[in-house]
């Protein structure tokens, strides 16, 4: 789907500030309409902080988010027209019923940090967009306002996976496009085999097996899904999945990591989302992500 409206979620930190870049690159080359959101996280006392002698807290606040994001409109997108949305409440819930308001097409937010022990056991706010978001996620870890010039998606051949290569392909608009499938033969299976008598050759040779199945595979779905034709390259990888991903984007030629998710709760993301839940965590890049909920 063509991009044409993109929520960037902004706090007044200096953290923010790649997110801001990298929604007003994108912005721009795509032509599309941009919305920039901050949520004021209100608490049940600030009501009462509030005297006669001085103005409303939330007030203030909304005012201090509009003079902070308004600044980062005047510095780096002088032509193209901004949105800008400021509202108080819990961020994740705001932030999802903004994005069902306006359709967006893409949600830009960082890496976000789990601040309490709820969000360590059920995710920060950036963890639940990114599980639950109805459009695809893009998380900006690095600044750099540069277009994305060479993009690795990690395929798995399921509806999620192709999901997020069409994702990658219309966001990097012409960006070369690895297709990345990790080979994952256990340890313990190659130790059972040696243990066994086979010879190393014939581990090997197996192994070799499994990576030509793997790319004929990859070149099949590719042939299948075909979007409108960036450079695109198949890549096989050997080894635990989500270490290989999380070396893969620290790789210097890797601008972003693109990878489709399972799991919409604590108990499916712990039985089926480990692999995207360390990349998430660790990866040294930018990272876009399609989960189930943009799919419906």
């Amino acid at each position: 789907m063509p991009i044409h409206t993109i929520i960037a979620a902004l706090s007044l930190d200096p953290d923010s500030n790649p997110v801001a870049e990298r929604a007003f690159q994108l912005a721009a080359q795509h032509n599309a309409r941009l919305i920039l959101v901050h949520v004021i996280e209100t608490a049940a006392h600030t009501a009462s902080m509030t005297t006669s002698d001085s103005p409303s807290p939330l007030l203030t606040l909304r005012q201090e988010a509009q003079y902070h994001i308004q600044q980062k409109i005047d510095e780096k997108l002088r032509q193209n027209a901004v949105d800008i949305v400021i509202r108080e409440g819990a961020p994740y819930a705001i932030i999802r019923e903004l994005q069902d308001r306006e359709q967006a097409d893409l949600l830009i937010i960082g890496p976000g940090k789990a601040q309490t022990v709820r969000e360590h056991l059920f995710g920060s706010t950036a963890d639940r967009l990114v599980r639950l978001s109805s459009c695809p996620v893009l998380i900006v870890r690095n600044e750099n306002s540069r277009p994305y010039e060479r993009i690795s998606v990690a395929i798995d051949f399921s509806a999620l996976s192709a999901a997020a290569f069409h994702a990658a392909a219309e966001l990097g608009e012409g960006a070369a496009i690895d297709l990345v499938h990790i080979v994952d033969i256990p340890l313990s299976f190659e130790q059972a085999a040696l243990k066994a008598g086979t010879p190393h050759n014939e581990i090997a040779s197996y192994r070799q097996a499994k990576a030509d199945s793997a790319r004929k595979q990859v070149e099949d779905f590719l042939a299948d899904k075909q979007p409108n034709a960036p450079p695109i390259q198949v890549r096989i990888f050997h080894g635990s999945p989500a270490n290989s991903l999380v070396t893969l984007s620290a790789k210097p030629n890797t601008d972003l990591l693109a990878l489709g998710l399972q799991g919409q709760n604590i108990i499916t993301r712990a039985l089926i989302g480990s692999v995207a839940q360390r990349v998430l965590q660790a990866a040294a890049c930018d990272i876009l992500t399609v989960g189930a909920e943009a799919l419906n």
